[in-house]
């Protein structure tokens, strides 16, 4: 996790590729019972909002990269917070419908599309993301501002985006195991076929009013 703009660009790659990854799985069922939509939803909630709101509380000028001081921040941190599990469902859902109606490669577009655009953020917004301080220290000189591995912010960094990276992989592994067992045990049809049977009679006695061949 990041800043703002780079976490809201994530959360669509996210959503995103739980629907690719979970292509197997998610159309087979409705969106309310879809095991990855539930995956996408704790994950956001359990990890990516209360982190991504602690930085914006702890942290705000730094999560909107300086672009704003802390006191002209145009929406409350719970507000932005509650965005990223927005984008990522969004997504989800547009990718699970692109995905089910057959437009696959769509769907890999908008992953790919969300994660390339937070990785611009970041490659063009390194500056303000390495250093840590105020918008008004960012706008007078960058260069006397501490470096974030030198803070406390750095710390933070790093021990949340290990667990999220750890938490993601396993979501996408589980995704991975179900949708190995939906193409090992697909959901068939169960037809059962009723074979014809003819009666013999077995040297019985035709019931009466039963025609017979008359030989000739």
């Amino acid at each position: 996790m990041a800043t703002v703009p780079f976490d809201l660009a994530l959360s669509v790659g996210l959503g995103a590729c739980v629907a690719v990854f979970g292509r197997s799985v998610a159309p087979e069922k409705t969106l309310l019972r879809s095991a990855g939509l539930w995956a996408l939803v704790a994950f956001e909630l359990m990890l990516f909002v209360p982190v991504g709101a602690f930085l914006l509380w702890r942290f705000p000028e730094w999560s909107w990269m300086y672009l704003l001081e802390a006191d002209a921040l145009p929406f409350p941190d719970f507000a932005v917070a509650a965005a990223y599990p927005a984008f990522a469902i969004a997504s989800f859902i547009l990718c699970r419908h692109l995905v089910s109606s057959g437009r696959f490669w769509l769907a890999v577009g908008v992953m790919i599309g969300g994660m390339a655009i937070a990785g611009l953020v970041g490659f063009f917004g390194w500056e303000q993301l390495s250093v840590s301080g105020t918008t008004e220290q960012f706008r007078a000189d960058p260069g006397q501002m501490r470096e974030v591995t030198e803070s406390s912010l750095g710390y933070l960094l790093a021990a949340s985006n290990v667990g999220i990276v750890v938490a993601w992989g396993a979501m996408l592994w589980r995704l991975l195991l179900l949708c190995r067992a939906a193409q090992l045990h697909p959901s068939a049809v169960s037809s059962s076929s009723v074979a014809d049977q003819t009666p013999s009679n077995n040297g019985k006695k035709p019931a009466a009013g039963s025609k017979t061949r008359k030989k000739t």
